[in-house]
């Protein structure tokens, strides 16, 4: 009983430590940037490495995802094309929609910023959070604030799941100090 005790205890501990590195001792955020001049997409990947692209070689689609304990989220997909258009050779996401609105992915669509003439003011006003993570962490208010902020509309919830989701906080600030912030190379900051 005792080995069957400690064997359940020792896979719960994998099982969390697998989770935990999900999101610790890695990168802040993941930030993409389109240079309108250029016309060259780049992306910083899990790995650390970053995707560059010409904007107009890629296709676009709409992505949907069930995410446990969350429901439906859904984000615009960028795909880099081989010569032939029709082989997938790498992916990133462009853009999400928070808390899940599929009628927002029209929002966020990223072809307005890039060949629209007043595309930044355009996109800018369609985004509903604008992240300050430029060269720093995000902050803690905010890790609270993103948290609790689905039920915004409900306090009592909030109450009710207080306890859950302040560890969901204590995970996404352990999470974001053990990670390091994202810094582009010379010759794309440059740009």
């Amino acid at each position: 009983m005792l080995i069957g005790s400690g064997g359940g205890v020792g896979a719960a501990l994998g099982v969390a430590w697998y989770g935990f590195r999900l999101e610790a001792f890695r990168q802040t955020h993941y930030p993409i940037r389109l240079n309108r001049k250029t016309r060259r997409v780049h992306a910083f990947r899990p790995d650390g490495s970053i995707l560059e692209a010409d904007w107009d070689k890629l296709y676009f689609c709409v992505g949907e995802s069930q995410i446990p304990a969350y429901g439906k989220t859904y984000d615009v997909c960028a795909h880099v094309m081989g010569k032939d258009r029709n082989t997938v050779l790498d992916t990133f996401t462009l853009a999400y929609c928070y808390m899940g609105r599929k009628e927002s992915v029209a929002g966020i669509w990223g072809r307005r910023y890039m060949e629209e003439p007043d595309g930044v003011e355009q996109n800018w006003r369609y985004s509903d959070i604008c992240l300050s993570v430029d060269r720093r962490r995000e902050g803690g208010w905010f890790g609270i604030i993103v948290t609790f902020g689905e039920v915004a509309k409900w306090p009592f919830l909030q109450l009710l799941a207080a306890p859950i989701w302040s560890v969901a906080v204590l995970g996404r600030w352990i999470a974001m100090y053990t990670s390091k912030v994202p810094v582009w190379p010379a010759g794309i900051e440059a740009q």
